[in-house]
């Protein structure tokens, strides 16, 4: 018996960037069995093809630093794609100092490459949710704002 979403397009992407795989095959298995397709990038010209280009991708799953970035490089590009993406940073180690810089220059999350399967789900639906809420406001602002603009102003 086929899984219920096994035949269906994917409603969400994510784009995986690593040189290492250990921790990542996990990651990937985990993208699969919730119906996310994902792409690999190992190097900032992937990376840059990949959310340079639309459509962009919901998730970007990084590690810290890859042969020629780093988290901050992805989570700047992911800021300048042309939908909301978020970005999980997967670090080797515990770092309370590379956390705090995570979560304050545009990280959706950070965790270590020690998780389990059941907060992996969790991290990673909790950042899907968000981002299509995130996504569906974007669509709709316009058609809020939408009409003739005036030119009156009231007080």
């Amino acid at each position: 018996m086929a899984r219920p979403n096994s035949t269906m397009k994917s409603k969400f992407s994510a784009l995986l960037v690593h040189a290492r795989s250990n921790c990542f095959d996990t990651v990937r298995v985990v993208l699969e069995e919730l119906s996310v397709a994902s792409v690999h990038a190992r190097n900032r010209q992937e990376v840059e093809t990949h959310l340079g280009q639309g459509p962009s991708p919901h998730l970007v799953v990084t590690e810290p630093v890859f042969p020629d970035g780093d988290w901050g490089y992805v989570t700047d590009l992911a800021a300048r794609a042309a939908e909301k993406v978020n970005v999980i940073v997967v670090s080797p180690v515990a770092d309370m100092g590379l956390y705090m810089d995570v979560m304050t220059h545009g990280g959706f999350d950070f965790i270590t490459d020690s998780f389990t399967v059941t907060e992996l789900v969790h991290i990673l639906r909790v950042a899907l949710d968000d981002v299509a809420r995130s996504r569906q406001t974007q669509k709709r602002a316009p058609a809020v704002v939408g009409g003739k603009p005036s030119s009156q102003l009231t007080t």
